[in-house]
């Protein structure tokens, strides 16, 4: 009857194997394929730009402002405000020039009637009546990270943006 064990072969040959290096490696290669697979993941969701880990939503006093967190550098960002009919029947957004040392506007949808700059902020006027919702399409021309207070009808908001390279 045989055994159903393996049979051990010996080399005679003077190769040294390494087999715990080889062990070690292929447990490396194990962990880097697990990183780029979490990194793909997390880019799909919107880690590098558009996506729900990027797209941040901020309520205050009836008034929400969307942005996206996280962006690539040149590439296109949306700054959008919707905000409450006010007493008055003007909407005003101030935003830090500081904010435009990163961002250069694109477009602002609709396009504001009047624009300032007081107290170092840029002031963007809307005339007319009821809730407005206006648009900014910004593009970051520096990379990093950027903290900025922005007001809308008198609301702070406060916004955290990431932009990488």
């Amino acid at each position: 009857m045989r055994s159903h064990e393996m049979e051990k072969v010996t080399s005679r040959l003077p190769i040294d194997e390494s087999i715990g290096l080889q062990n070690r490696a292929r447990i490396i290669q194990q962990i880097g394929i697990i990183i780029i697979f979490i990194v793909m993941v997390m880019a799909g969701l919107g880690l590098f730009g558009q996506g729900i880990l990027s797209n941040k939503k901020v309520e205050a006093n009836g008034n929400i402002i969307t942005y996206e967190k996280f962006g690539r550098y040149g590439g296109e960002s949306k700054l959008a405000f919707d905000l409450a009919a006010a007493n008055d029947t003007v909407a005003q957004i101030a935003i830090p020039a500081a904010y435009f040392e990163h961002f250069k506007i694109e477009t602002i949808v609709p396009e504001p009637d009047k624009t300032s700059i007081i107290n170092k902020e840029f002031i963007f006027i809307f005339n007319g009546g009821g809730a407005k919702q206006i648009t900014f399409f910004l593009s970051p021309h520096e990379t990093g990270s950027l903290k900025a207070t922005i007001k809308g009808n008198q609301t702070n908001f406060n916004l955290s943006h990431f932009i990488y390279p």
